[in-house]
């Protein structure tokens, strides 16, 4: 029974490991044989797989396998049906989280909350955790109907939407939307094609949402 439950869990790890894109080292497998398998025993079994050993971890019992021949899931699976292996598993790559250099991303405790304002650690919209899936947000357009922008803010300028249909600064609808020279967006208070920030909040809530992150500037977006 507790064969079969290793090998269950390890036919699971594998199919998690698959969607999950989890890394591991090509041609690695982590083993630690149960306590009373002679080295002889293990040599031999290393023969079969043709894998040799590469070092042991001797605090914690394990061997590290670098497997020549054949594929690594096969000799997973066969070590894992073997009586005398307590466990084997890849070698999985572990990385840390995504945290950008951005100087103020420390405050942003929205992103990740540590506690450091005295709030609750955790509560907060995993960020790190995003960005280890995905930062480019290249194709999402957020409209801020707010104060305006700070155009030339190095954490706002390269992330600002450019309307590709419109020639700036020539006083003519090109897009025929029905506003001149709209480039990055319209100012309705003023009637302009100048949509700068008239008093501050704008840009603060355009930083939220998309200051440029890993510039070593400032805040990050989300």
């Amino acid at each position: 029974m507790r064969r079969s439950l290793l090998i269950a869990f390890v036919l699971s790890l594998l199919a998690s490991a698959a969607h999950a894109a989890v890394e591991a080292v090509p041609g690695v497998l982590l083993v630690r044989w149960r306590p009373a398998v002679r080295m002889a025993e293990r040599a031999s079994m290393r023969q079969e797989l043709g894998a040799r050993r590469d070092r042991e971890f001797a605090a914690i019992s394990v061997e590290r396998l670098i497997v020549a021949n054949g594929s690594t899931e096969q000799a997973l699976l066969r070590l894992a049906q073997d009586p005398r292996v307590e466990f084997a598993e890849p070698d999985y790559l572990v990385r840390l989280e995504r945290t950008p250099d951005d100087p103020r991303f420390a405050e942003q405790w929205a992103l990740q909350n540590t506690g450091q304002t005295g709030g609750t650690p955790g509560a907060d919209v995993r960020g790190p955790r995003g960005w280890d899936i995905a930062t480019d947000a290249s194709s999402v357009i957020v409209g801020v109907v707010d104060t305006g922008s700070d155009l030339t803010h190095p954490d706002l300028a390269s992330n600002l939407w450019v309307n590709e249909g419109e020639i700036a600064g020539n006083g003519i609808d090109d897009d025929g939307n029905g506003y001149i020279d709209d480039v990055h967006g319209y100012d309705f208070i003023n009637d302009d094609a100048d949509p700068s920030d008239d008093h501050g909040h704008g840009s603060h809530v355009a930083g939220i949402i998309a200051a440029r992150g890993d510039n070593a500037s400032g805040v990050t977006g989300v």
